[in-house]
């Protein structure tokens, strides 16, 4: 069974950020937030063999009304809570909420080092504000003397690294000297199935099947199971949480056939939403996607070691 689970608490978002695919018309009409009653029946399911669950998806978890319940609720049965925001709607109340209700993982994404880029990219954003919350969450951590939730600062980046860019860096780490920041993570876009622009296809060297289906599943805001994160779309529908259980699902025909067909080169082709995906041409360690790895290792150092 699935050792991490992600659950999409709400598809909506207050931003279109260049590289998001909300801004594309198709996803507009099928968003929404999550019942309660659905993500009960995940988590009342999942704690007997999830470790970890984020509680978002391809919308700003902190727009849901009972985000806070769904912390909890998770934390009650058992399982690591993540949570990843844009920041924008994160008030001072908010922040306690978050640290009160016991998550153990913040992701903050903070794309551009200035104002002029960071609103260019986060539309509807403002740079100052945004700086300003996560700033005010930092301190009222600090104040509490917290180690939970575990804290990122995670930024997208679009060109190769070199030493204006190293710099651009130490600018944004300046902003949280003596501030309880556990990480920084500076990654790069990718293309949401083919959806949006992501990783050149010159820079697709060599073919690493996607690790994902094997100790991971999603599922969106309306109850629908996909075996990947970035199916917003619903296009490998696994069936709906309403009609059958993440056990079901896990090791059903589909799902076998879908790890069968990522092993190959030739053969993920026939999976729409994987013909197109960037993930799949990533650098590997081990035959292992690096980015993969990554989160395993940091999944296992977390879970096995502890967060903070």
């Amino acid at each position: 069974m699935p050792l991490y689970i992600g659950i999409e608490t709400t598809g909506l978002c207050n931003l279109r950020c260049v590289m998001c695919p909300h801004g594309l018309p198709e996803l507009k009409a099928k968003r929404g937030h999550m019942r309660w009653d659905t993500f009960v029946r995940i988590v009342d399911e999942a704690q007997h063999f999830a470790h970890e669950a984020d509680l978002f998806g391809g919308g700003e978890a902190l727009l849901h009304p009972r985000i806070f319940d769904m912390i909890r609720y998770t934390r009650e049965a058992g399982i690591h809570s993540r949570l990843h925001t844009n920041a924008t709607v994160l008030t001072e109340e908010k922040s306690r909420k978050l640290i009160e209700s016991g998550l153990d993982y913040l992701s903050f994404s903070f794309d551009g080092y200035s104002k002029e880029e960071y609103e260019r990219i986060r539309v509807n954003a403002s740079y100052e504000q945004t700086l300003d919350n996560i700033l005010t969450f930092l301190h009222i951590k600090q104040e509490l003397n917290c180690s939970k939730p575990y804290t990122v600062i995670q930024v997208i980046e679009t060109k190769p690294l070199d030493e204006k860019l190293r710099q651009k860096r130490r600018d944004l780490q300046a902003h949280f000297v003596d501030l309880p920041v556990d990480k920084f993570r500076f990654i790069h876009r990718h293309n949401y199935g083919g959806k949006v622009e992501g990783l050149p296809l010159q820079a697709r060297a060599h073919f690493t099947p996607c690790t994902f289906p094997w100790y991971a599943i999603f599922i969106l805001w309306d109850g629908t199971i996909v075996p990947c994160c970035v199916d917003w779309w619903g296009e490998y529908s696994l069936g709906n949480i309403a009609k059958t259980s993440l056990t079901e699902v896990w090791n059903s025909d589909r799902m076998i056939n879908l790890r069968q067909k990522l092993t190959s080169k030739e053969s993920y082709l026939e999976i729409a939403m994987c013909a197109n995906c960037d993930r799949l041409w990533r650098q590997e360690q081990l035959g292992v996607p690096q980015r993969s790895s990554e989160v395993v290792k940091e999944f296992l150092r977390r879970n096995l070691i502890g967060y903070g």
